[in-house]
């Protein structure tokens, strides 16, 4: 049952498959793999350890390289909008209402549980298992954050994401000492939370229940500014997936090609004001890490992309490749260029993609999600970058700020 391997970790392969039909009364669950890592390592080998806030068949097995131990949760079974249950007839009525807000009205009708996959894994981390740790498995487990479990709380309290990472590198490095850092490397997580709480850096636990709209998500998403929302359900507090901006435009571009197509399509996002244009935030590689670092944190930017002397963008600096300073403990020496540091990149890196200043808002849309990436480089002519646009930034122009088609603006204009 039992099969090790990644270092400093034991994983348990465990699949069910359930059947589980669509309720008015109550949201579906998901049968996922929940991946656990605690620090308790005073637990019999393999043995059924009850359950976590309801979960069932919990089990634990204990690595001899590690004190930790890692957890398989199996929720019951989910579903999603393939499987004959999603909206009926009613939802082409009321889209075609209005065109330009076909995408909100679109985003309104389908709930959070219609994203949630048959079968799925989630990496959960215990607020006492030591912080390298808990980074090397994001690294290995390919995920970007996890939700934190209190033990003694018996509860979700929060995330673990890079940016508290980024956070405590920022806090602590110290260029004259050079192992000011190292010391935080087997500190728990619950500790780095407190120091984060102190400063007032500890962000509140973002959740959205699975019966909410997928509308309701974007929007929290956009307002609370997070990447990452834990759908949990309110009456278990049990967390079953983790909705992203990609997960949620590619659902919508599934049905983008049949739903009425808003003359604003046509244009181009600058037109549109949709991205960042102008005063784009960039690096060069011999720019030092911990100035990388530094402005991650004050501009509140995911990425930095790396020009080169002529102004061209040569590849790109983003939060996700911070973590792997972590899984290599190669944070002691901060003062190191970024190109330098661009050496410990995973090989989950998406890569350098880029749209040109004339590419309409449907373009970019396809490339964006073709290419499985969180953001395009925008380039004219020249071949400089002159803008940035997110996935962040589509979602929140097609679903929570639709912009007016031409024949709307023109007869708003007439009626003034």
């Amino acid at each position: 049952m039992a099969n090790v391997s990644a270092p400093n970790s034991a994983v348990i392969n465990h699949h069910h498959q359930h059947v589980h039909h669509r309720s008015s009364s109550a949201s579906p669950h998901t049968a996922n793999t929940v991946t656990s890592l605690s620090s308790d390592s005073g637990r019999g080998t393999g043995s059924a350890s009850g359950s976590i806030n309801n979960i069932p068949s919990v089990y634990t097995t204990n690595s001899s390289r590690a004190s930790q131990s890692v957890m398989m949760l199996l929720p019951s079974c989910g579903f999603n909008s393939a499987d004959g249950y999603g909206p009926g007839p009613e939802i082409n009525r009321i889209i075609f209402e209005s065109q330009d807000a076909v995408y909100t009205l679109f985003m309104k009708a389908h709930k959070c549980y219609d994203l949630i996959p048959t079968s799925t894994k989630l990496v959960v981390f215990d607020t006492q298992l030591p912080v390298r740790k808990a980074f090397f498995a994001l690294v290995y487990n390919g995920v970007r954050a996890a939700p934190l479990w209190d033990s003694a709380k018996q509860e979700f309290v929060g995330m673990l994401t890079i940016t508290e990472f980024i956070h405590i590198l920022h806090r602590y490095y110290r260029a004259d000492q050079p192992n000011s850092v190292k010391e935080l490397e087997e500190h728990k997580i619950s500790t780095w939370r407190d120091v984060l709480e102190k400063d007032g850096l500890l962000r509140p636990f973002v959740t959205v229940d699975p019966a909410e709209s997928l509308h309701k998500a974007v929007q929290t998403l956009c307002e609370q500014k997070v990447h990452r929302l834990p759908v949990m359900e309110r009456m278990t507090g049990n967390v079953s997936y983790i909705l992203t901006h990609k997960r949620l435009i590619k659902f919508l571009y599934l049905y983008i090609f049949d739903l009425p197509r808003p003359s604003f399509m046509e244009k181009t996002p600058k037109e549109l004001n949709i991205g960042t244009w102008g005063h784009i935030v960039t690096i060069t590689p011999c720019t030092p890490l911990i100035d990388a670092l530094k402005i991650f944190l004050e501009k509140r930017v995911s990425a930095l992309p790396l020009l080169d002397p002529d102004g061209k963008v040569v590849d790109i600096y983003s939060k996700f490749d911070v973590i792997n300073l972590a899984a290599e403990k190669a944070y002691n020496d901060l003062n190191i260029t970024v190109q330098a540091a661009l050496k410990h990149r995973s090989d989950w890196f998406e890569g350098v993609r880029s749209c040109s200043e004339g590419d309409s808002l449907i373009t970019v849309i396809e490339l964006i999600v073709k290419a499985e990436v969180h953001r395009l480089m925008v380039l004219n002519a020249e071949q400089k970058i002159v803008g940035i646009i997110s996935l962040s930034d589509i979602l929140r122009h097609l679903v929570l700020e639709p912009p007016a088609s031409t024949e709307d603006a023109d007869s708003n204009a007439g009626d003034s």
